[in-house]
């Protein structure tokens, strides 16, 4: 599920939804003039042509890196994983997310990659800082599209039978919190528990676009 927010005419960012192979990912493009849109949707294309979610990953950085001719610089975060019954296979960059959610605890898989993020972590600014830099919070140290050699956190975690997976981009794991996450692994239905999340990320003040996927391991 995706909204494009207050202030947005296109919607930079896309999704992957393969129930049939259970891959599932969220993008959170940029670019000039209308660039991010078609990095979106020129990545989605590409995740869907391939299986291994690392090498999914570099060949749409390059598909990324194959349109600046035209596009100009064209950026993209994704966070792709792959379900099998038992573990999840992970391939990440940017700053998009995964949360694990397994009864009341919530565990993220990935790290952020935003320049700020990277200085919160260091101790050098806080969260809401954050918050507040609307521009430097766009600057990534990593992600698809812009560095000549593209760094990929890779994983693979352990599941088990009722586990939900959260994805989201920034726009929304900025602004929820741990509670609003175990509130949505109880929805009835994997649509009420996206839209509980983009409405509570509304609701705390997020005006960027937003995307969000959730599924739940079989029992």
């Amino acid at each position: 599920m995706s909204d494009t927010g207050p202030h947005r005419v296109h919607n930079d960012d896309g999704f992957l939804l393969d129930e049939s192979s259970r891959r599932y990912a969220v993008i959170d493009a940029m670019g000039a003039s209308g660039g991010g849109y078609f990095a979106a949707r020129a990545v989605e294309r590409c995740l869907m042509e391939r299986q291994d979610p690392a090498s999914s990953l570099l060949a749409a950085h390059q598909v990324l890196r194959d349109l600046r001719p035209e596009m100009g610089p064209v950026r993209a975060d994704v966070t792709l994983v792959n379900l099998s019954v038992a573990t999840l296979h992970l391939a990440h960059s940017g700053a998009t997310a995964a949360h694990l959610l397994r009864g009341d605890s919530v565990t993220r898989l990935t790290r952020s990659y935003a320049w700020l993020d990277i200085q919160v972590q260091a101790g050098h600014v806080t969260p809401s800082e954050v918050h507040l830099d609307r521009i430097c919070r766009n600057v990534r140290v990593h992600d698809l599209g812009f560095d000549e050699d593209l760094q990929i956190d890779t994983a693979v975690v352990s599941i088990a039978a009722g586990d939900t997976i959260v994805l989201t981009s920034d726009g929304i794991w900025r602004y929820v919190t741990d509670e609003d996450f175990i509130s949505t692994s109880k929805a009835p239905t994997p649509e009420l528990a996206c839209r509980s999340l983009l409405e509570r990320a509304r609701t705390a003040g997020s005006d960027d676009v937003m995307t969000v996927l959730v599924t739940t391991v079989p029992r």
